[in-house]
């Protein structure tokens, strides 16, 4: 489903560690604004909510796998605190 070439070359980027991979994490753990308005626009459910949960759980995932220290935020972001808070999530994963 979320097979497209750009998607394909976003998710490489985060499973096999590239430059971009290390500058998003780092953006992504210490939150800069640009981190801050995707949170918000993920948590408030926007039309792409299911695609930014399938990214945000390879995002942990792929944190989790390389030896980054997951940021609580990246916790509450995972699939699995998601569906907890009552969020239908649909995990292609």
């Amino acid at each position: 489903m979320f097979r497209t070439r750009k998607f394909d070359l976003f998710a490489r980027s985060l499973v096999f560690g590239t430059r971009n991979f290390d500058l998003f994490t780092r953006r992504f753990v210490f939150g800069t604004r640009k981190f801050d308005l995707f949170a918000r626009r993920f948590v408030f459910g926007t039309r792409n909510a299911e695609i930014r949960t399938a990214i945000a759980s390879l995002i942990y995932q792929a944190m989790s796998t390389t030896g980054y220290s997951a940021s609580p935020l990246a916790l509450h972001l995972s699939l699995e605190s998601l569906q907890k808070l009552g969020y239908k999530v649909r995990s292609h994963l």
